[in-house]
């Protein structure tokens, strides 16, 4: 079993790069909620798109909050009545709990439909950020545009 430290040092540069990632995304207008946890959903009704990134364990189909674990049962109970934005799935890969989502929310959910590696998937949530402060559309258009550029790019 590995110590504290050595946990660190394992991930140590894998949370440097997350941590940049963060910060270019806080500094271009988006709110970042550090120990986000279940008490902190009732805020999530104020905004058009929410967000979620946190650590997804296959294993046990649960997504770690700060406060403590969410499954695909209990997850959906936590987005509130009143919120009828976007939740961004796209940079948590909690299959089971996004395919929950999808069910009870479904034209409201943003997910791909494979894994994608979280540093990837943020690339791509950066470029979205960047779109929307370029141009005047709303999120899903920008999100499916970004898509579609980078697919288009990549074949070029």
């Amino acid at each position: 079993m590995l110590n504290d430290q050595a946990i660190w040092e394992k991930y140590a540069g894998f949370a440097s790069k997350l941590a940049g990632h963060l910060q270019f995304i806080e500094n271009n207008g988006v709110r970042v909620i550090y120990g986000f946890g279940a008490a902190d959903f009732g805020q999530i009704s104020g905004y058009s798109v929410f967000t979620l990134m946190a650590h997804y364990s296959k294993s046990g189909d649960e997504v770690s909050l700060f406060d403590g674990i969410a499954n695909k049962t209990s997850f959906p109970g936590l987005i509130p009545a009143g919120f009828n934005g976007i939740l961004d799935m796209s940079v948590c890969n909690a299959v089971i709990i996004r395919d929950e989502l999808k069910r009870v929310m479904s034209n409201q959910v943003i997910a791909y439909d494979v894994v994608v590696p979280i540093l990837q998937s943020l690339l791509v949530y950066k470029q979205v950020i960047r779109n929307l402060r370029r141009h005047q559309m709303n999120y899903i258009d920008c999100f499916v545009a970004t898509i579609s550029d980078l697919i288009k790019n990549d074949h070029e």
